[in-house]
C-alpha cells in the first residue's frame, strides 16, 4: 500500500465547529475494507445538516466519492482490483472514523455500495450520483413498491407530483419515473428550471412561488384522472412537505407519501426517505423523546442497488445530473460552498476535486 501525504479534510469538530483538517494521517484500512484514493467527493445539504441538526460530531464530513482503488488487503473476494476506478457512498454512523468521510484525499471503507465506473460515467458525475439517486429509489421502488426501470413494465397509469424538481434527488425521481412509465409527471420548480425538468420528464411543472401553486397542483392531480397518487416532497423543508400535503389533502383515490430530510410536525418516521437500507440507522431528532431507528431492509436495499446499476448503465442517456459543477481549489473555499449547498442555494451538484489545497 503507498500513499502520497494526504491532502486537507472537511471535519466537524466536537463542538460542531466545521473546520480544515491538515493534520490527519492516511488511513489505514480496518479488516475487509478498500483504500481508495479519493479524485472527486461529491456534496449533498446533508453534509452540513447533520452537524447542525442532528448533533453529528467529530466525523470527516462527505457520502459521495469517486476514486482509485488502492493495494489493501482488503480486495480478497471484493470484486474489485488495483487500479479501478470506482464510486459510490458511505453513510454515517454513530462515532464512526475519519477514514469513512469522502471529503478528504484517502477512505478506506466495507466494499458495500461501490461501483466500478464505466466509460460513459464521467468521473465528477460519478462522484455526485449515489446519494441522490438511492434516496429517489427508496422514495420509488421502496416506499411507492414501483417496478424497476429493468423490469420492462410499460406505461403505469399513476400521478406522481415532486415538490422541489429541481433538487438532484427530485431530478432523480422525476427521470426514473419516466424510465417506470409513470403517465403523469408534475413538478413544482423554480419557473426557470421547468424546461430542464420538461426534457427530463415532467408532464407539468408549477412554479412553487406562485401564489396559488397548490390550486393550480390539485387541477392537475384531478385532469390527469388517475386513482393512484404518490407525493414526493424532494425539496425537505417544513414549508415544502406542507405545501404537498396541501395541494393533495383533497385528492381522491390512494395517495402515498414520502419525504426527503428531518421529520417534523405530523410526518410519520415511515414515510421518511433514506439512500441507505442495508444496515439499521438511529438519529436523535431534534424535540424527540427517543432516537428514529430505522431497521435494515436487506430486500429493499437490493432493489434500490438494482436501480442505481440501472442509472450507471444508462447515464448519458436515459439519466443525468444538469447543472452539475466542480471545484478545485483550497479548502476553506470548498467549506464555503458546503454552506451554500446546504442551504439549497444554487442550481445543481457541487463536487469537490481532490485533494483541496
Amino acid at each position: 500500500m503507498t500513499t502520497n501525504v494526504p491532502g486537507p479534510a472537511l471535519y466537524a469538530d466536537n463542538e460542531g465547529n466545521v473546520v480544515v483538517r491538515r493534520d490527519l494521517p492516511a488511513p489505514t484500512p480496518a479488516e475487509g475494507e478498500v483504500l481508495i484514493e479519493v479524485l472527486f467527493s461529491g456534496s449533498n445539504p446533508s453534509d452540513l445538516r447533520i452537524v447542525n441538526y442532528l448533533g453529528f460530531r467529530n466525523f470527516v464530513l462527505g457520502y459521495d466519492f469517486c476514486g482509485r482503488v488502492l493495494e489493501t488487503p482488503g480486495l480478497n473476494g471484493s470484486g474489485f482490483k488495483v487500479g479501478d476506478i470506482v464510486a459510490g457512498y458511505t453513510s454515517y454512523e454513530d462515532d464512526q472514523p475519519l477514514r469513512w468521510g469522502t471529503h478528504q484525499s484517502y477512505i478506506s471503507r466495507p466494499p458495500i455500495g461501490i461501483f466500478k465506473v464505466p466509460a460513459n460515467l464521467p468521473l465528477p458525475d460519478a462522484a455526485a450520483l449515489t446519494t441522490v439517486v438511492q434516496t429517489a429509489n427508496d422514495a420509488l421502488f421502496h416506499l411507492f413498491k414501483l417496478p424497476l426501470p429493468s423490469s420492462g413494465h410499460g406505461h403505469i397509469e399513476g400521478t406522481l407530483v415532486v415538490w422541489g424538481g429541481g433538487t438532484a434527488v427530485g431530478m432523480s425521481a422525476i427521470q426514473l419515473a419516466r424510465a417506470v412509465g409513470i403517465t403523469s409527471i408534475i413538478v413544482t420548480a423554480s419557473a426557470s428550471r421547468h424546461g430542464v425538468l420538461r426534457e427530463l420528464g415532467a408532464t407539468q411543472c408549477f412554479d412553487y412561488h406562485d401564489e396559488s401553486v397548490i390550486e393550480q397542483v390539485k387541477r392537475a392531480v384531478q385532469e390527469a384522472g388517475n386513482t393512484q397518487v404518490w407525493g414526493f416532497d424532494t425539496a425537505g423543508t417544513p414549508d415544502s412537505s406542507r405545501l404537498l400535503m396541501d395541494s393533495l389533502a383533497s385528492c381522491q383515490g390512494d395517495v402515498q407519501f414520502a419525504f426527503v430530510g428531518l421529520i417534523v410536525g405530523d410526518r410519520p418516521a415511515s414515510e421518511m426517505c433514506l439512500a441507505v437500507r442495508h444496515h439499521k440507522l438511529a438519529f436523535d431528532m431534534p424535540g424527540a423523546p427517543e432516537p428514529y431507528v430505522f431497521p435494515a431492509k436487506p430486500a429493499e436495499a437490493e432493489k434500490m442497488w438494482q436501480a442505481t446499476e440501472w442509472v450507471v448503465a444508462h447515464y448519458g442517456k436515459e439519466f443525468r445530473l444538469p447543472g452539475l459543477r466542480v471545484f478545485e481549489g483550497k479548502a476553506e473555499e470548498a467549506l464555503d460552498h458546503l454552506h451554500t449547498v446546504a442551504r439549497q442555494g444554487t442550481f445543481g451538484k457541487l463536487v469537490l476535486k481532490q485533494p483541496l489545497e
